[in-house]
């Protein structure tokens, strides 16, 4: 596994992380086999979305 954290376009990880709401982190795996997974952020009304490639991809 490992640890999503947001880069400088973003305001990096000072500036995020406020997820409050139930349905806050979601994931979709796409046909391909990486995964997006997207999370609502309250603080500054952000949405961030990562892309998760398993290391079956290395």
């Amino acid at each position: 596994m490992g640890v999503f954290e947001p880069g400088s376009v973003v305001g990096g990880v000072e500036n995020t992380g406020w997820i409050d709401i139930f349905t806050g982190i979601t994931a979709h795996q796409r046909k391909n086999g990486e995964y997006l997974v997207f999370v609502e952020e309250d603080y500054k009304a952000k949405v961030l979305v990562y892309r998760w490639r398993p290391s079956a991809f290395d």
